[in-house]
């Protein structure tokens, strides 16, 4: 019999993927279910969906949704406010759910909790507990303090303080922890997080992304821009690029076209589309098209923590890739070999230019970008160890493998 974990989720996974925590999950999902049985715990808002599950077998042994209203959420906010933690946490925290967690542990080895928010849900468990924290949420938090404007500037200055301590708190309670950069690894052990504790677990590339064969198809001057466009800094970047580089590229090619690409667009990236030369997807199935027919990818990323999927995915598919400082950290990799970067409209349009004009470069960007996927984000040495990591957490867990 194999041994079981739970995996524990402040949301239903969405399939397809279209956010970089979903992809977090499941491929973390596709590990231990080669070596475990797992079974999945997760929290839903509004009605939960049978039909969405079809996308798992094979993965989770069980699957259980703990469904509440929208207005039992707000609920949780509210009382967030009044708290020393962070809003966000409280917002996801429910009593019934970890009721059910303590009367059920002890029919798994180990349990894994999925982002910070669940990590109220798992304190003071007999059974062993890992919490992926995915990225350090305060980092991100405290640039988009920078960037943001009227009362959101407020919440996230005060909501970064309550992530800094409450993720540290995290880390030092429980046995082992996981962030996807060594940037935010290091942000939280500044802080104060045990490093013994803290490991740096990078997002292995989908499958279906790596294996995807070179495109032999002719490439448009066009360039592509994606990223789930409900998540703030990817919103962020799609009006800024549109707005501030984009015109600035038009004046030089004025066929060019900028493909904005991801799901959930707000009203202000739909609106983006009555720009010249501009065209808003909305959610595809198969993103990389728009990706492999374009010349440039861009992720002009103003703030925000972790890898970006949305760079990792360009590269994977042998593109010339243009991206901010931000946009590029936790990547490794040298500016002008694998990627360019820019942080500045002006060096943003004139990146792009040279790309676009130089097929040379775009082939070698190409090659080297894909190069360093290959020998650093490949899902079965990161499958690897996220297996070895958890191991730590119970003797019956050692992979058979290793």
């Amino acid at each position: 019999m194999k041994p079981r974990i739970l995996l524990v989720c402040s949301r239903k996974l969405p399939f397809p993927t279209v956010a970089g925590y979903g992809i977090r999950i499941l491929n973390s999902a596709r590990y231990l279910a080669s070596q475990y049985d797992v079974d999945l715990l997760f929290l839903d808002k509004g009605g939960f969906q049978q039909l969405d599950l079809r996308a798992f077998e094979g993965i989770f042994k069980r699957i259980m949704c703990f469904s509440y209203s929208p207005s039992s959420y707000a609920l949780n906010a509210l009382r967030g406010l009044a708290s020393r933690g962070p809003i966000q946490v409280r917002y996801f925290t429910f009593r019934e759910v970890r009721a059910w967690i303590q009367a059920h542990q002890h029919e798994y080895q180990a349990i894994l909790g999925q982002h910070v928010r669940v990590a109220e849900m798992l304190r003071d468990l007999e059974t062993p507990v890992a919490i992926d924290l995915v990225d350090a949420i305060s980092l991100n938090y405290a640039r988009a303090a920078e960037q943001a404007k009227g009362p959101w500037r407020l919440i996230y200055a005060i909501e970064k303080e309550r992530l800094i301590r409450y993720e540290v708190e995290t880390v030092n309670r429980f046995p082992r922890s996981f962030v996807v950069s060594e940037l935010d690894r290091q942000h939280l052990v500044q802080h104060g997080a045990d490093p013994e504790r803290l490991v740096t677990l990078p997002v292995a590339i989908q499958d279906h992304v790596i294996q995807r064969s070179p495109f032999t198809g002719p490439e448009e001057d066009a360039i592509a821009l994606l990223g789930n466009m409900a998540y703030h800094p990817n919103k962020d970047a799609a009006l800024y690029f549109a707005h501030d580089v984009f015109p600035q590229i038009r004046a030089r090619m004025p066929h060019c076209k900028l493909y904005v690409v991801g799901a959930e667009p707000p009203k202000e990236v739909q609106a983006l589309a009555n720009l010249p030369g501009v065209e808003v997807t909305g959610f595809v199935e198969d993103p990389s098209l728009y990706l492999e027919r374009a010349k440039v990818v861009v992720a002009p990323i103003r703030f925000g923590a972790g890898l970006k999927n949305k760079v990792l995915e360009g590269m994977a598919l042998r593109k010339a890739v243009v991206t901010s400082t931000i946009g590029q950290e936790g990547i490794g990799g040298t500016d002008g070999r694998e990627y360019l970067v820019a942080d500045t409209s002006e060096t943003l349009a004139s990146s792009v230019l040279r790309c676009l004009g130089d097929s040379s470069l775009r082939a070698q960007l190409g090659a080297n970008a894909r190069s360093w996927i290959e020998r650093h984000f490949d899902s079965r040495s990161i499958s690897e160890q996220t297996l070895r990591s958890l191991a730590t957490l119970h003797p019956s867990l050692v992979p058979i493998h290793a």
